[in-house]
């Protein structure tokens, strides 16, 4: 069992630079993933190249892929101003208003601003790298991977953490099983206790508990009160649930076994007509609450 949290990190380099992995991911019902490159890289490139790998090992939750370039990091938090290059951008601003007329600045001066500012900072720039076969792709699959497995081994951990807590309210719930079914086993007597009651205060006395109006009456209230069926399927769902815990990718199944208990938790709520019985469900209906939130961490 895994959990759908974890974080992976990783660094490599290709031709001297150096760069990072990192893998984060939250809950979600499927699979989703996020790539996020260095503005010199194509963004889509590596994502062909890195989603196979990741869906050959993760089948839930949203993912998040950074690729992010060390270099960068490091002259965004100390960088150095180059006089030549100001003084370049500069005199490219003066020749651009030069030979732009004065009807242009006036109409539009803002526009002009803009335009300059993009071609001071992408008027160089290089064609970004699409990540193919070679060394770039090599060097990213090999990071990616030793990312993801300390990824994957933090969901793996946190799944286990997962498995305890499971497994303790799955124990709760057979408690709270075991005590409906103790108490419904005396559900008809003390209903006929009740009806010889009642009639005794209506006045009608000596009454025979064999009597077949009796008899009849009870047999009714036994049949539209009877929850052994539902116990028998919440009994099985329970099983289920443990053996399922067991298996690789569960959590779509745990959670469509959760949503069965409650519906014979439902059931057993409404036919039961027993204030005991009845407070017995509302606190297994708490637990499964619990147990069904925690379910929706499991990939």
């Amino acid at each position: 069992m895994n959990s759908m949290t974890g974080f992976g990190r990783a660094s490599f380099s290709v031709g001297g630079k150096a760069y990072s992995v990192e893998i984060t991911s939250v809950n979600q019902k499927g699979l989703a993933l996020g790539f996020y490159a260095p503005g010199e890289w194509n963004a889509a490139s590596v994502e062909r190249l890195l989603a196979p790998l990741f869906k050959k090992h993760l089948s839930r939750g949203k993912v998040n892929v950074y690729i992010k370039s060390e270099a960068a990091e490091k002259k965004s938090a100390d960088f150095e101003i180059d006089p030549a290059t100001v003084k370049a951008v500069f005199d490219k601003m003066l020749a651009v208003g030069n030979a732009c007329s004065e009807a242009d600045l006036r109409r539009d001066p803002q526009a002009l601003l803009y335009a300059i500012d993009y071609c001071a900072r992408h008027g160089n720039a290089q064609s970004p790298l699409i990540v193919g076969d070679g060394e770039e792709a090599a060097a990213l699959l090999a990071g990616t991977t030793a990312a993801l497995e300390a990824f994957v081994a933090m969901r793996r951990t946190e799944g286990e953490h997962l498995k305890k807590d499971l497994r303790e309210r799955i124990g709760n719930l057979k408690k709270i099983a075991a005590e409906i079914e103790a108490v419904s086993a005396g559900t008809v007597g003390h209903y006929r206790e009740k009806l010889l009651a009642r009639l005794q205060t209506l006045g009608i006395e000596n009454i025979d508990p064999a009597d077949e109006r009796v008899i009849r009456e009870v047999t009714i209230f036994a049949d539209r009160c009877d929850i052994s069926e539902e116990r028998t399927r919440l009994a099985s769902h329970l099983q289920q649930f443990e053996a399922t815990m067991e298996e690789g990718d569960c959590g779509r199944k745990l959670d469509f076994i959760c949503q069965e208990m409650l519906r014979e938790l439902n059931t057993m709520g409404s036919k039961a007509n027993n204030l005991e019985i009845t407070r017995l469900v509302v606190e297994g209906k708490n637990e499964q609450e619990r147990l069904r939130e925690q379910v929706q961490n499991v990939e």
